[in-house]
């Protein structure tokens, strides 16, 4: 309907342009007459401004121009803007007369919906008139046309041609046609039609053409038609060569194929509606769904198009058969309401395995299903709760429940739909297991309980006992009888499992009784088979089950495992055991009698020797001894054979001894609820990698001796006693090994005596005391001769790369080494070495020697040095004097961190000074200067093969990011020359980039003698030295390049420095130099 108004729309806006072209072709009326009166349909046109009229005339031509023009009636409103009319007067006496041409640059036009329909034969007869529209813009009702619009009005053969193209309801659209005004007799080309605000069957025509032939009755409606339409594809909906025929207020519509995405076809479709009632039908040849064929199927609607109801019933050759009604959604088709039932023959499940998604395909191998019948109701966007009631019939399904299974089969099962779950009611066979007869009970939404029933009977195998382990019971439920795999032998089992709820984890009640004849065959326990002869039954209740974003609480307060019978072992009598027991293993409710065997059950990883678990209600005694080296230590234990004597009694746990080989013997209790553990530890030769998979700890090796009484609880030491323990072989890393030590326990309270150990291979004595709770540790060591062998490692290590954590414990330590010795090509030797290390309220380590004295210490953030030393740089530098060389640091500086030290992070200031040395024995500065050997040689102002004495070395740096930087140049006061260095060094690679100066005495002495000029020469007139002067760029510990640099580009700033230096003492001796004439002067 709304496809046939808007052709009507298109016929009624070119009707009305043909009355106004009518009016517009008698121009010389125009000036004299406002009102125009059509008598035959008693419309009043009224012209309601006119402005700038202006017309012309020639002997050939009559020219109309019309800045504006605004006309109106019941019917209509327009506005035209520009209008030209331009008449040629030998065609108006022409054979094919014409009144010329009219040009509109832009009509807005608003035409009004008339109660009555108006009669076509009241329609004025056009004037032949050619007229061009270049912005049209007309409005009727909820339809819009904006765009280019053509006439050709040709009276003698009573067509009158239109083209457009432009917008209807924003929606791209160009078509041209043919109108004859006598008969309504209407051909139209539809190039190009795309919809957006159109209803959504509209839509399909995206980017489509069509051509129609219509004939309109006199008031405007649509009698007969046909129409040819291109390809239409909507949503994965494609209809190939669609035609559509109208007669009568019948549709008929042909569509020879269509298909749907990729899985629906169909073929010879054929529609038939009466479109003044809606009601209509489809008949397709066949409809092809996946593999599925529907034969010849029917398809009968009715449809309301006040209400929108809508009613379907279809029928199929093949027996297929859906009826259904609802309410249409216009809008949104997925919001429509629909009610109804269908049914099906027997459907072979190749046929529909392709409309399954995927990950359900896995799990369904064969099978055929029909359905009886099945009703749906619900909004179509609701598919997977569209389905209400039903029953389905299945038979030779095979499936699989878990992968990785031996398929199921079901031989025939009758299947139950309700809105709250789906009772299936079935018998089958899975390998040698029959299931003779079953009921489950699925739950369709959360909430609801389901349930099953399976009656078993067969012989187990392999499959059966993957379907038991991975399909039916959970993980929690097997791993009680994770040692009861490979049971072969017949049975016959009832399973039940009841209120089964969709939850985060499993919940339900299960009930499973075994008669059975078994054979168990785990090669893990024996290596003959072991026979289960008698009943077996397990009970589940979970009473509990709370969940919540963060929180799963499950109790199972009921469930119980009984065993009644014999288990046989090589046709002797192994177990004779009556069983009720919890489940849960840590409270076992009671044990009658079980007693093993005596002789040896041996295997290839664990050997049972005689051991027995007696006991009753209240209290459970058990002696086992257990041999299985191979087995133990994959749970982390290195022992061969572990002994377990004691009883259980509530929630207490009492081992009277528990034994791991003959090395650790375990008395005392454990109470399970508490988490407790109270008793006595005797320790022969114990080995602590015994456990080490088990506990983690910070040695690698130890071997103890003794007895501790323990008290722990949560895994917190409560208490601690011993005093005759026995540290030997302890071993910690490559360079601390523990030969001996006695340690005494007291609560929380450790003392360490006679301890002997190896430190980086140096025999060290010491003693000490631990508080374990907080954590407290002292120690004092001593040695006679200590010695720091020079490093073998080939790889480069660099001032930069120390890095280290302090210890979060509070520690106080004191060493007194008699002889350190630290291995070089020169070795130093310290005697009375006396070292502190406190890291608690204070954190300062100090080293002192008679001859040399280092303090550290670290104040939050802050760390300070203050280093003295009369033997380091002694040891090292040839000086020429006999005063000794004294060398002095201190530095302060800032760390990110306080609980780790990384050179690399560290910020601050590092002030460095030295008196009297030879520069020769400081080799990186020494290589520098052997490199400007040659061109100081060459300018006969410096000797690097003699060395650099000095009386005095001064260095203020910077270290940021493990860059070390002079603040100021390092000034080296030498014997014969001065030595000036500014540049920075990496720490973390040794990259240097430093501008080297040397200045000689003589030249200085020649400066001072020649008083008058200072100040001129330091004014700049002239080069202020001449002395050598080099840049450097390389490694310290690789290839450098020096690169000689003149004394003028080297700054101001650094020779202002020099200056001061080197003139120091001329003003000491009283002369001075009037510098302030000289930059006067300037």
């Amino acid at each position: 309907m709304k496809k046939k108004l808007l052709i009507a729309f298109i016929i009624l806006i070119t009707f009305i342009v043909l009355i106004l072209a009518g009016y517009f072709s008698l121009p010389f009326f125009l000036k004299s007459q406002y009102f125009l009166h059509l008598v035959e349909n008693k419309t009043h046109i009224k012209i309601d401004k006119i402005e700038n009229y202006k017309i012309s005339q020639t002997l050939t031509t009559i020219n109309v121009n019309i800045s504006q023009l605004e006309v109106s009636s019941s019917k209509f409103k327009a506005n035209a803007k520009n209008l030209s009319y331009k008449l040629k007067l030998s065609e108006l006496i022409s054979k094919k007369p014409t009144f010329g041409n009219l040009k509109i640059h832009q009509l807005n036009l608003v035409a009004y919906r008339s109660k009555i329909p108006a009669k076509t034969k009241t329609i004025i007869k056009p004037l032949p008139l050619s007229i061009e529209i270049q912005h049209l813009s007309a409005s009727y009702e909820n339809y819009k046309i904006e765009g280019k619009l053509d006439l050709i009005l040709n009276l003698t053969t009573k067509n009158n041609n239109f083209y457009f193209e432009g917008n209807v309801n924003n929606s791209p659209t160009t078509l041209s046609g043919d109108i004859n005004p006598s008969n309504l007799h209407v051909s139209l080309n539809i190039k190009k039609f795309s919809p957006q605000n159109f209803p959504a069957y509209l839509k399909a025509i995206d980017n489509s053409s069509a051509k129609a032939t219509l004939t309109l009755k006199n008031n405007l409606e649509l009698q007969s038609g046909n129409l040819k339409i291109s390809d239409i594809n909507y949503k994965g909906l494609k209809l190939n060569n669609p035609s559509a025929s109208y007669s009568k207020d019948e549709l008929f519509v042909n569509i020879p194929y269509l298909t749907y995405k990729q899985n629906i076809s169909g073929k010879s479709a054929k529609l038939k509606l009466n479109t003044k009632n809606y009601n209509g039908s489809v008949d397709l040849s066949n409809i092809n769904i996946a593999n599925l064929n529907i034969e010849k199927p029917t398809i009968n609607f009715k449809y309301n198009k006040n209400t929108h109801a809508f009613f379907i019933d279809t029928l199929s050759k093949n027996g297929y058969f859906i009826n259904a009604k609802g309410t249409l959604n216009t809008k949104n088709l997925e919001e429509s309401t629909i009610a109804g039932f269908f049914k099906t023959p027997y459907i072979d499940y190749n046929q529909i395995k392709p409309l399954l998604p995927k990950h359900i395909q896995e799990y369904i191998y064969s099978g055929q299903i029909k359905a009886k019948k099945v009703t749906f109701k619900g909004k179509i966007k609701d598919k997977e709760n569209l389905i209400d009631t039903g029953e389905l019939v299945a038979q030779s399904t095979r499936f699989i429940v878990e992968k990785n299974t031996y398929p199921f089969t079901i031989t025939f099962a009758n299947i139950q739909i309700t809105p709250k779950d789906v009772v299936i009611h079935g018998t089958g066979y899975c390998d040698k297991v029959n299931l003779i007869s079953s009921k489950l009970v699925i739950a369709r939404k959360k909430g609801y309980p389901a349930d099953m029933h399976l009656v078993l009977n067969g012989e187990s195998t392999k499959n059966t006992e993957d379907f038991l382990y991975k399909a039916i019971l959970s993980h929690e439920d097997a791993k009680y009888i994770d040692y009861a795999k490979d049971i072969r032998g017949p049975f016959t089992a009832i399973i039940d499992i009841k209120n089964y709820y969709w939850h985060s984890l499993p919940h339900f009640y299960f009930n499973v009784n075994i008669d059975s004849n078994l054979s168990l065959q785990d090669k893990k326990i024996s290596q003959k088979p072991i026979n289960l002869i008698g009943k077996f039954d397990i009970q589940r209740n979970n009473q509990i089950l709370r969940v919540s974003a963060n929180n799963l609480k499950l109790a199972t307060d009921n469930s119980f495992i009984n065993i009644t019978g014999y288990l046989e072992h090589s046709n002797t009598v192994f177990y004779k055991a009556t069983i009720r027991a919890k489940i849960n293993p840590v409270e076992i409710r009671d044990i009658s009698y079980l007693k093993p065997y005596k002789n040896y059950l041996p295997t290839s990883e664990v050997t049972i020797k005689p051991s027995s678990i007696s006991g009753n209600l209240k209290k459970i005694n058990f002696d086992v001894n257990i041999e299985g080296k191979k087995l133990f230590k994959e749970h982390g234990f290195g022992v061969d054979e572990i002994l377990a004597k004691g009883y259980c009694e509530k929630n207490l746990i009492s081992f009277n001894p528990v034994k791991l080989d003959d090395t650790l013997s375990i008395n005392g209790l454990y109470n399970t609820k508490a988490k407790s553990f109270n008793g006595n530890i005797n320790l022969k030769n114990f080995k602590i990698s015994t456990i080490k998979n088990l506990v983690k700890l910070p040695i690698d090796e130890a071997i103890l001796n003794g007895s501790v009484k323990l008290g722990l609880e949560d895994k917190k030491l409560q208490y601690i006693y011993s005093n005759n323990l026995v540290v030997s072989d302890l071993v910690y890393g490559n360079d601390v090994v523990v030969k001996s030590a006695h340690v005494s326990f007291n609560k929380n309270y450790a003392t360490i005596e006679n301890g002997n150990a190896l430190i980086m291979q140096n025999p060290v004595s010491f003693t000490g005391n631990v508080n374990l709770e907080p954590l407290v540790i002292n120690l004092n060591a001593k040695s006679q001769k200590f010695i720091i062998k020079k490093t073998k490692s080939k790889t480069k290590s660099y001032i930069g790369d120390i890095k280290f954590k302090i210890p979060k414990v509070s520690i106080y330590a004191q060493a007194d080494i008699d002889e350190l010795i630290i291995e070089d090509s020169k070795p130093l030797v310290f005697n009375n070495v006396n070292a502190h290390l406190e890291l608690a309220s204070k954190r300062y380590i100090s080293l002192k020697t008679p001859y040399t004295s280092i303090y550290i210490d670290m104040a939050q953030n802050t760390i300070n040095v203050e280093a003295t030393d009369s033997y380091i740089f002694a040891h090292y530098i040839e000086s020429k004097t006999k005063k000794p060389s004294i060398t002095t640091l201190k530095a302060t500086l800032n760390t990110p961190t306080t609980d780790e030290i990384d050179l690399k992070k560290l910020n601050g200031t590092i002030k460095f000074v030295s008196e009297n040395g030879n520069i020769k024995n400081f080799t990186d500065i020494y290589k520098i200067l052997t490199l400007a050997d040659i061109v100081g040689l060459l300018s006969g102002q410096f000797d690097a093969r003699k060395g650099f004495y000095y009386t005095k070395m001064v260095g203020v740096f910077d270290l940021k990011d493990g860059i070390l930087k002079t603040q100021k140049p390092l000034t080296v006061k030498g014997t014969a020359n001065n030595l000036f260095i500014n540049g920075n060094v990496n720490l973390t690679n040794y990259h240097v980039d430093a501008l080297f100066m040397i200045t000689t005495f003589t030249f200085l002495n020649r400066l001072i003698s020649s008083i008058p000029i200072i100040g001129h020469i330091l004014g700049g007139k002239e080069k202020s030295f001449t002395g050598l002067s080099f840049r450097v760029d390389g490694y310290l510990d690789g290839k450098m390049n020096l690169y000689p640099v003149p004394w003028e580009s080297l700054g101001k700033g650094f020779l202002d420095i020099i200056t001061r230096t080197i003139t120091l003492p001329a003003y000491l001796l009283g002369v001075n130099g009037n510098t302030n004439n000289t930059e006067k002067k300037k």
